[in-house]
């Protein structure tokens, strides 16, 4: 019982780890998105004038 426990456990904070870090890799990529968005739509608005 207790070995099942850890084993669940264990794999609790290995998907935690795994999610973090995922969130702190994908977070730089939408900021960059982001900006990249808003520069073209500012691009676009002085072309247009």
């Amino acid at each position: 019982m207790f070995k099942k426990a850890a084993k669940v456990a264990f794999k609790i904070v290995v998907l935690a780890q795994f999610a973090v870090f995922f969130r702190s890799q994908h977070l730089p990529v939408k900021l960059h998105l982001r900006a990249q968005n808003s520069f073209v739509s500012i691009h676009t608005r002085f072309s247009r004038e």
